[in-house]
């Protein structure tokens, strides 16, 4: 607990496409229709429950085609935690195998001394 709420740090592959994958054949139909994307539905969601989202919109984790899309997300419920250092892996080498598909995600916050 920090200052007089609770604190809430929620992170992970969320796997929120863009609308234009909405259409592929293997992506979820659910969405089309609203002619939004998961990004813009998710961050609506974050938003309303107070958590806060320490990268910006274009910080993208997962290459697919020529794009960089954001699925994997790192959200603070707590106006009490300070950002001190927020960083996505820039892009690796074109050589080898990289040992995930995905770039990581780094936070590191601070929280007062209660």
């Amino acid at each position: 607990v920090l200052g007089a709420g609770k604190a809430m740090v929620v992170a992970g592959d969320m796997n929120t496409m863009p609308l234009p994958v909405r259409y592929l054949p293997w992506g979820s139909r659910d969405l089309v229709r609203t002619l939004r994307g998961e990004p813009t539905l998710f961050r609506d969601m974050v938003t309303a429950t107070e958590f806060r989202d320490p990268f910006a919109d274009a910080d993208g984790t997962y290459k697919m085609g020529g794009k960089l899309l954001k699925l994997d997300w790192v959200l603070l419920q707590s106006s009490d935690f300070v950002v001190v250092n927020a960083q996505v892996q820039p892009p690796p080498p074109e050589v080898g195998d990289p040992p995930s598909d995905h770039r990581w995600v780094m936070v590191d916050v601070a929280a007062p001394a209660s």
